[in-house]
């Protein structure tokens, strides 16, 4: 189901690609590890750069999917949800290398962004391609409120990266947020162990 173009380069904080060498600490106001700058690909399968001027089309090549594999990467697109994200019309002209005026509308599909054109058109581009699906992977970790939930999740992130080969930095990252956010949990229920009264039974 299409949405209809948003247009607000000014609401809320622009995310733009970084510099090399910037750093990126997302959701101000909590410590936590920063993101690396770029959501990187690797060839020869599949190629995605989070970068001025990357994007002039869709680089992922999609290959015949077993069930198995469709369902969890169907879990995950509705639990980070892309229609969802906050995509500025500044954002991407950056990202695409081009002017804003000559982006005539973008709809933000289920599975992909789709861009009109002026110059040339409609295309197509990956949410994958975007520093705000990290992001959305990174909210979804540190919002886990048990330890099944991050399982399950943990489980849907590493059907994601066999499907898609992510740079090594964004692979490490995905993983100590993960750790961090478990070892956060075993605290939490160590602490609710520790506090909680133990019935005295009479003899």
């Amino acid at each position: 189901m299409a949405q209809s173009l948003r247009r607000h380069p000014g609401k809320g904080r622009a995310i733009l690609p970084l510099p090399k060498g910037r750093i990126l600490t997302p959701l101000k106001g909590r410590e936590t590890l920063p993101l690396p700058t770029t959501v990187k690909l690797q060839t020869p399968r599949f190629s995605i750069m989070n970068s001025v001027g990357a994007g002039s089309s869709c680089p992922v090549q999609h290959c015949r999917l077993s069930s198995t594999t469709r369902l969890p990467m169907r879990k995950l697109l509705q639990l980070i949800d892309p229609r969802q994200f906050e995509i500025s019309l500044s954002y991407l002209a950056t990202y695409l290398g081009i002017t804003q005026d000559c982006i005539l509308r973008f709809e933000q599909w289920a599975n992909v962004l789709f861009v009109h054109r002026k110059d040339r058109g409609g295309q197509f581009i990956s949410y994958r391609n975007l520093i705000q699906w990290l992001e959305a992977c990174v909210q979804a970790i540190r919002t886990c409120e048990s330890h099944q939930a991050l399982k399950e999740l943990g489980q849907l992130l590493k059907t994601e990266l066999q499907r898609f080969t992510y740079a090594p930095d964004a692979i490490a990252y995905l993983r100590r947020l993960w750790q961090q956010r478990k070892a956060q949990l075993d605290l939490d229920l160590n602490l609710r162990s520790f506090y909680t009264p133990i019935p005295i039974s009479n003899p």
